[in-house]
C-alpha cells in the first residue's frame, strides 16, 4: 500500500465519520475506487460522494 492509498483511504473514512455513512467495503485500484457505504437515505449517496470526489481530489493535489 502506497503513501497516496494511504492518504485516500484517511481522507474517505474521514467524510464518512463526518456525516454519519457507515464504510462497508474500500477497495483503491490504480485507476479508480470501489466503495460500499450505509448513508442516511435523508442525507443522499450523491452528495457523500461529491463531497468525497471533492475533498479527496483537493487534498491530494495538494499534497502529492
Amino acid at each position: 500500500m502506497g503513501p497516496i492509498e494511504t492518504r485516500l483511504k484517511q481522507i474517505i473514512s474521514a467524510v464518512c465519520a463526518e456525516h454519519q455513512a457507515e464504510i462497508e467495503e474500500l477497495e483503491v485500484m490504480p485507476d479508480h475506487v470501489h466503495l460500499l457505504v450505509n448513508v442516511d437515505p435523508q442525507f443522499g449517496i450523491h452528495r457523500l460522494t461529491k463531497l468525497i470526489k471533492g475533498r479527496s481530489s483537493r487534498f491530494l493535489r495538494q499534497e502529492f
